[in-house]
């Protein structure tokens, strides 16, 4: 029972949190839970009414879950509320989201279906995950919010997300911080202790989660110490020590950039990314990346690859920029249908038929590509933002038909025409010469955030202010 649990915890910090138990409100009412149901529209799980049932959250700043909030009945709609009026402006950035472990959680950056049970007060939550990915269970605990692109099944249900706060405290892995200078005056925070933090949050990263999973054995794999011992320097420092197959394997993003590598090969034992940052490393293989199943963004900026074929094979991965490669096809990012921000700029690519293809695109850098023709992009038609900079569009008449477009650059271009402009509705930001903005400024519909390529006068600068004191 979830009571069971939630006792055992606050008798084994009674002596030294008495805090705690003193924080824990009464009861919900049965019309709370109610109003919670109905309001949100979703059956709570029987779970969290269990516990709402002895607690109706709590009060000040004690935190039940490591230093935040259980949250009460009252506050959880309120969370919930801000999230659903947020849920038809934000398709863009369910790019962002990367969902560990992968595909059990849905990777949108809102989802009407999490019901909030404690917040940071910064934008971010815990909560109960009723709609999952299809390797998730309905009911399992996960974290989401603004600063979130990570999210975690932290356990697979309320339940066992209380088993977790109970093994951490059983296991003495919790610290409390004074916040001031003075004990008697100032509350503490109740924290892990391990992964060292200050946010239970950013403790998340360094957890094997979700609780009670099991990590590989590793006498199932070949020796490590002797694989490491076969590295060159270079990536046994960017390893370093202490490290095993089973902990490469739960690294979830590593940034490489400026690394001085040439090959790739070890990433081939990080078998849990999502996220890789290989820009300006001179790497003409990446071949052992195809491995990587669950990555999900990939940076190969300023590299000397050609050949993007092992990509392939990386059927999650939703970010891909190979700006300033001499990579000249694109042919094989048809097969990746969850391919939603690409920057091709400064690339070999020709054939802007490669790039229509991919019509599910939300984001597309073409800066300073030299196409024949641009009228095809208008078949993409999920487009939110686009950069044109430095290209040779002649006609942006084509931008009707992107009735999603919210974020467009257009610095650099020879098009004489911008009425387009004033037709797109979702338009909220919009990169261009000063020049080009005092063609259509009289008309421009008021609230666009303008940025202006190069320097202006401060005539021009007064414009602008004018323009924006309209919004």
């Amino acid at each position: 029972m979830i009571g069971n649990t939630l006792d055992t915890i606050k008798d084994l910090l009674a002596n030294e949190y008495p805090e705690l138990n003193a924080s824990l409100n009464p009861p919900a009412t049965e019309a709370d839970i109610s109003r919670l149901e109905t309001t949100t529209g979703l059956t709570l799980p029987d779970e969290l009414k269990q516990l709402y049932r002895l607690h109706n959250g709590e009060s000040g700043n004690a935190g039940l879950f490591f230093g935040l909030p259980f949250i009460s009945i009252e506050e959880a709609l309120a969370e919930w509320k801000v999230w659903e009026s947020l849920a038809s402006s934000t398709a863009s950035m369910d790019s962002n989201i990367i969902s560990v472990p992968a595909n059990h959680i849905k990777e949108q950056y809102i989802n009407t279906r999490y019901i909030p049970i404690s917040k940071d007060y910064g934008g971010n939550n815990i909560g109960i995950d009723l709609d999952p990915g299809p390797d998730g269970v309905s009911g399992q605990v996960i974290n989401f919010g603004r600063d979130e692109d990570t999210r975690f099944v932290i356990a697979s249900s309320l339940a066992g997300f209380m088993d977790f706060i109970l093994h951490h405290v059983k296991n003495g892995n919790y610290r409390f911080e004074i916040n001031g200078d003075e004990e008697d005056e100032e509350p503490r925070s109740f924290l892990m202790k391990e992964p060292a933090n200050s946010h239970f949050l950013d403790a998340l990263k360094g957890l094997q989660l979700p609780f009670g999973s099991s990590k590989p054995d590793e006498a199932n794999y070949e020796n490590y110490d002797a694989w490491f011992a076969s590295l060159d320097t270079t990536w046994q420092e960017i390893i370093g020590p202490g490290q095993s197959f089973a902990k490469l394997a739960d690294i979830r993003t590593i940034n490489l950039i400026k690394k001085n590598i040439t090959h790739v090969q070890p990433l081939a034992r990080f078998t849990g990314l999502r996220e890789l940052l290989l820009t300006a490393n001179p790497i003409v293989d990446i071949s052992p990346l195809s491995t990587l199943s669950s990555l999900n963004k990939l940076f190969l900026a300023k590299t000397n690859i050609t050949d993007i074929s092992p990509l392939a094979q990386l059927k999650e991965l939703k970010q891909l920029s190979i700006y300033d490669t001499p990579i000249a096809s694109l042919e094989v990012l048809q097969q990746l249908p969850k391919l939603k921000v690409l920057n091709i700029e400064k690339t070999a690519v020709t054939d802007i038929g490669q790039v229509i293809a991919l019509t599910q695109l939300t984001e597309l850098d073409l800066t300073g590509k030299q196409f024949p023709s641009y009228t095809e992009l208008r078949n993409l038609k999920q487009l939110v933002k686009l950069n044109l900079s430095n290209t040779n569009v002649p006609d942006i008449a084509f931008l009707s038909n992107l009735t999603k477009l919210s974020d467009l650059q257009l610095c650099g271009t020879p098009v004489t025409d911008l009425s387009p402009l004033l037709q797109m509705n979702k338009l909220a930001y919009l990169t261009l010469s000063i020049q080009d903005f005092k063609q259509i400024v009289d008309k421009l519909r008021p609230g666009i955030g303008i940025t202006i390529c190069g320097e202006v006068t401060e005539e021009e600068q007064a414009l602008l202010l004018s323009y924006a004191k309209k919004s």
